[in-house]
């Protein structure tokens, strides 16, 4: 199991250089085993052969003659065998007698003992025993040694020259093996170095995809998931809400373009980054004001909504989805930051804008019925109803004016262009008519104006809609002005850097002004100033005048001061003369 253990925890290449090194080695072993048996047989076999064909010189020669106790015929005989190449020792008893005994001069003094096999000679003679026998009965013996240091030297060769072999052909093979496992290692390591890169944000990477092999297929496998996750990061880029996924070890693996724009620059190279630095990040950015006491990110994301100052304050929303292994472990996370600023805004202008349409309503609803009832339920002279009758007509067009407004932004959001009709003219008309209306309706503020000296271009309009944003305009300059306060109207003409002629129509009143903040909001539905005190209105006017003078390709342009006025232009694109003379053929 140790050995088990060692292994995995070594690189691949190691990993297959051990296990052929052990595959190696059992099998030099096994080989070299059966290789030194087969040999040992072969050569025991041959040198028993020559051994066991001094039996018949024995019968022959030794057995007449020790029968016959002819000594030196015995001697003669026993010569004659030590003359045999590998016999070096030779003793002949008659029955239990020795009669003779010749050894070679190398021959050591031993004891002599009798081997079963070639392998059992240790000390390099192999001892062997004749019986003499007459009718099966013995009648001497012969003993004879024989020297084996040839034969071992042979086989301690051939088992040496096996043996080098058998190890030269290993090393080759472990050679050949590390440089094969080194090629597979190297293919092995790009694919992780791959997936590092890749999952550091990196899409220029080098992938083995040469051959067809399994490790080429992987690659080629691994480009296509790249770009299929590619896909899927492009299509969470141009996602118009933050996204930031972060990895089962704790590191963002993407953000998208959208949370750099929600949380600025700081969340611009998060990517790679441990995700402790976004948690840091978030709470570095939080409103105070709204989360005074918040300091632990686990908090602050369990949060319906979180408020941001980046540097202007926005009203995130955040989902956080975990991503679970099959075991159950959290392999990622992701957070979605939804920017709801807009939406926080427009519901907080929807409920002022009920208080006040409900307030603007009540107002005059409360007027009508009131003066209504003491109509009904008493008899007045012809002056007195004659009062109440104008009352309830003066609330009952306020009301009136209050419903169109509301359908005319309605119908312009709707329709857009088509709820205009433009035709060529000027809008001198529509601004003597709108002076008109109010001077003779409201004499609290003088209306200085003279037509003679303004000067009236040729305009694409909607004489009736530009007319209803110049009079919006207007009525609000004598509202928010002081008592007995000056409303100044007059015309301005220039050319911008792009050559287009533009035309204004500006009107400015010495009265409560604004701040810069409140400035800044001017023109957003249902909004009115904080000082507009008691002021009718519902926040529509100007919003209003924005739509009409947007889809008559210009804008209002508005400067103020708070407690010295304010100034509201209305720029309309001046027609040139060839194009009126082409619009009017």
């Amino acid at each position: 199991m140790w050995i088990n253990n060692a292994i995995i925890k070594l690189s691949f290449r190691k990993q297959i250089i051990s296990i052929m090194f052990v595959l190696f080695v059992s099998f030099i072993g096994v080989l070299f085993v059966i290789s030194q048996t087969i040999l040992t047989s072969s050569l025991s076999e041959q040198f028993l052969a020559q051994a066991n064909s001094l039996t018949e010189l024995i019968r022959t020669k030794i057995k007449p003659a020790v029968l016959a106790e002819d000594i030196p015929a015995v001697v003669s005989a026993a010569e004659g065998i030590l003359a045999f190449e590998q016999v070096s020792y030779i003793q002949i008893f008659s029955y239990d007698d020795p009669l003779i005994e010749l050894s070679s001069a190398d021959y050591p003094q031993r004891q002599f003992s009798l081997d079963k096999s070639l392998l059992e000679a240790k000390d390099g003679f192999y001892d062997k025993a004749y019986t003499l026998e007459i009718n099966s009965n013995p009648v001497g013996k012969v003993r004879l040694s024989f020297s084996v240091d040839r034969l071992q030297a042979e086989l301690a060769s051939a088992n040496k020259q096996l043996l080098v072999s058998a190890v030269a052909l290993m090393m080759l093979g472990l050679w050949a093996i590390w440089l094969l496992a080194g090629r597979l290692s190297t293919r092995i390591k790009a694919l992780e170095q791959a997936t590092h890169q890749f999952v550091a944000g990196k899409n220029d990477i080098n992938l083995p995809l040469k051959g067809d092999d399994e490790i080429a297929e992987t690659g080629r496998a691994f480009k296509s998931m790249m770009w299929q996750i590619l896909e899927k990061y492009e299509a969470i880029n141009l996602c118009p809400d933050g996204v930031l996924l972060v990895s089962s070890n704790h590191r963002i693996n993407h953000t998208n373009k959208a949370l750099v724009t929600i949380l600025g620059e700081r969340a611009e190279h998060l990517s790679g980054k441990p995700f402790a630095e976004f948690k840091r990040l978030l709470i570095d950015v939080l409103d105070r004001r709204r989360h005074p006491h918040i300091e632990n990110f686990e908090e602050l994301i369990a949060l319906p909504d979180i408020t941001v100052d980046v540097p202007e304050l926005k009203v995130l929303h955040c989902i956080r989805k975990r991503v679970e292994s099959p075991d159950g472990h959290c392999f990622s996370e992701v957070f979605y930051f939804r920017d709801v600023t807009h939406e926080t805004e427009v519901d907080r202008m929807k409920s002022e804008f009920l208080n006040t349409a409900a307030h603007e309503l009540r107002t005059p609803l409360a007027s009508v019925m009131g003066f209504s009832e003491l109509m009904m339920n008493n008899n007045y002279g012809a002056d007195t109803v004659k009062m109440l009758a104008e009352t309830i007509n003066r609330q009952s067009m306020n009301l009136k004016h209050l419903v169109d407004d509301l359908l005319d932004i309605a119908r312009i959001e709707a329709r857009g262009e088509d709820a205009f009709n433009l035709t060529l003219g000027t809008a001198k008309n529509a601004v003597n008519e709108c002076c008109d209306t109010i001077a003779s309706n409201d004499n609290s503020c003088e209306l200085l104006f003279e037509t003679a000296q303004c000067v009236w271009p040729t305009l694409m309009l909607d004489e009736s809609k530009i007319k209803q944003a110049f009079m919006n305009i207007l009525t609000n300059a004598f509202k928010y002005s002081w008592e007995n306060g000056r409303v100044i109207v007059d015309t301005i003409q220039f050319s911008d850097d792009f050559e287009v002629a533009w035309f204004g129509i500006r009107v400015t009143d010495q009265g409560i002004g604004m701040s810069q903040e409140q400035l800044s909001r001017v023109g957003e539905k249902f909004y009115r100033a904080d000082n507009a005190g008691s002021i009718p209105g519902t926040g529509l006017g100007v919003a209003l005048a924005s739509e009409i003078l947007t889809l008559h390709d210009g804008h209002i342009e508005i400067n103020s001061e708070l407690g010295k006025g304010t100034q509201v232009t209305l720029w309309l694109p001046v027609v040139e003369q060839a194009e009126d003379q082409m619009l009017a053929d």
